[in-house]
């Protein structure tokens, strides 16, 4: 059986790429799944925003899909 989940998350991306808050729009409903959603957005490095070409902190939200299968 495979189930599809959304976690959304609010991140703040500083100038160098690096999330520098985050917080949880909308939960998967699993506690377990939104922690290790949080854990990966925190190891993550994203390109920086530019505006005029300088790099400026950003808000942004991220949908993250997800497929959940169980094998028997």
């Amino acid at each position: 059986k495979q189930q599809n989940r959304v976690v959304e998350l609010r991140l703040r991306i500083n100038e160098n790429g690096q999330p520098i808050e985050i917080q949880i729009k909308q939960s998967s409903g699993i506690s377990s799944l939104d922690q290790r959603v949080l854990q990966a957005a925190r190891q993550s490095k994203f390109k920086p925003y530019k505006v005029n070409g300088r790099a400026v902190t950003v808000v942004v939200d991220f949908p993250v899909q997800l497929k959940l299968s169980r094998s028997r």
